[in-house]
Order: C-alpha cells, then structure tokens, then sequence
C-alpha cells in the first residue's frame, strides 16, 4: 500500500489546505520515517498526534489508514480510509485500499457464518445508484459551487437593478440562469446531506460488537460484527447508540465499539 510522501503534503499546506502548524507537519514527517522503517505502532501514534492537532487532509488519513492496516487493525484501517474519502471522494488510491481491506473483511464475516447482515437494502436500486453517485463527490466542492454560484446570482441582480438599456435584459437573465443552476446543484446536495448511511456512517472498531434488539446487555442478540463493518447511528442513549445497518434492520451496540466516521475534522 503507497505512503502519501512529505512534499505534496508541504505544498498542500502552503496553498491553505487546513492543516494545524508546526506540530501537526513535524508529526505526520515523524509518521512516514517510522512507517519507512517498519515502525508502524509508532507511525499510527505519529499519525494520530497529527489529527489530534488539526490535520485536516486525506494524505494524513490516508497513511494513517496504511499504518493501522500494517498493524492489523482493520476497522481503525477503514475507518481511517473512510475519512480520506471524505475529503477526496474520488482519488484512486483511497478506493483502492479501502476496498481491499474491505472486501478482506467480508471475507472473514462470510467465513464467520454472518451473511445475513451483509445484505445492502439498496443494491441495485436506483436510490442505491444516486447514493453512489453522490458519494464521489465531497460536500465541501458542492458548497462551493453553490457558494459561487449565489454570488454571480446575485452581482446579476444588482447590475440588472443599476444598469439601463439593452444590457440590462442580459444582467437578468444571467441572474436567472446561475439561480436555476444554484437550484438544479442544492437539491443533490440536499439529497446527499438525507443519507444517513453517509452523513452519520460509523464504523465497528472493536471485533464481536454485538448488535442487541434493545440498549442493554440483557437484550436478544440480533448480530455479531465484526470491526470493520459499517452501520448508520439514528440515536445515542447512554452507552448504546441505535444503529441502521447495510441490510436495513436496526439495532442497538455500545458506542465503545464504534466509531463515526465524520469527526470535528474529516466531516461534511
């Protein structure tokens, strides 16, 4: 699995991508000498004390996601992937590994006798097919485009509201066009923002989380997954979280064992 290097990363920071300085930039460099030298517990802690600092790119969880896998830890390896995606849907790299280990895992609930939770209630669907769609592209490029998209809808209104003539008819309809356009991009971001399976996706990190009918230890045991798996959080109440899972039966497991995917830095 390739290692994001060092110089893409100082570029990246240099253009503005939002990373914290100093501590974060030395901790991700300390991260890929330990990962080169096959010190990979020490490259998860460098790499996880460059999150804890503000990192905030897909470089950084995307090495970390390599450094976990080399550990085996695979529900932190996806996890980790999972919030590179976030912030670069579309980059081969990412989902390449993640689909790696993932499909490395369903081999091993498949082995584990768990196919009846492995079902997805979308596939071949064409909600499915919108969801993956959606998928590829970040929320953060639609807000932009729709941030930009408002503003020369609105510098069109104010120039048909202050100009005279002819010109005035082509400042209106320009207007119009870049507010149909700014409506035809909001309502696939509003969809994308209603998909819980992506806005709220958590991911089991603890091997045999148990998946109960009811928040407690003395419930009816629905499931066992294993880490890695990928399940929706609908609730919280104290200690267990009602999850939605790929099949589309629900359940309640302890919050120690899962993980969402979207934090105060790889989010939406």
């Amino acid at each position: 699995m390739r290692k994001r290097g060092n110089i893409a990363l100082f570029l990246a920071l240099l253009a503005g991508i939002t990373m914290a300085r100093g501590s974060a930039l030395s901790s991700y460099i300390e991260g890929n000498r330990a990962y080169r030298e096959d010190r990979f517990a020490g490259a998860v802690m460098a790499y996880e004390q460059a999150v804890s600092v503000g990192a905030n790119d897909s470089r950084v969880y995307y090495n970390l996601g390599n450094a976990y896998f080399r550990t085996g830890q695979m529900g932190r390896a996806i996890l980790s992937y999972e919030r590179a995606r976030l912030l670069a849907p579309r980059d081969d790299d990412i989902l390449t590994n993640l689909e790696f280990v993932r499909v490395t895992q369903v081999d091993i609930v498949r082995r584990t006798g768990g196919d009846a939770a492995l079902g997805d209630v979308y596939e071949n669907t064409f909600l499915g097919l919108i969801y993956s769609f959606l998928e590829k592209i970040a929320a953060g490029e639609f807000i932009a485009v729709l941030g930009i998209l408002s503003i020369l809808g609105a510098l069109g209104l104010i120039f048909w509201i202050l100009v005279s003539g002819r010109i005035r008819r082509i400042f209106f309809w320009s207007a119009a066009a870049f507010w149909l356009l700014f409506v035809i991009v909001l309502i696939p971001y509003i969809v994308k923002r209603s998909n819980i399976r992506e806005t709220r996706k958590a991911i089991v990190v603890e091997g045999g989380a148990e998946i109960r009918s009811a928040p407690s230890d003395k419930s009816q045991l629905e499931f066992t997954y294993q880490e890695g798996m990928e399940v929706a959080v609908r609730e919280v109440r104290g200690d267990y979280s009602r999850v939605t899972l790929r099949s589309g039966g629900e359940g309640w497991v302890l919050n120690d064992h899962i993980e969402s995917v979207a934090t105060g830095n790889a989010g939406h």
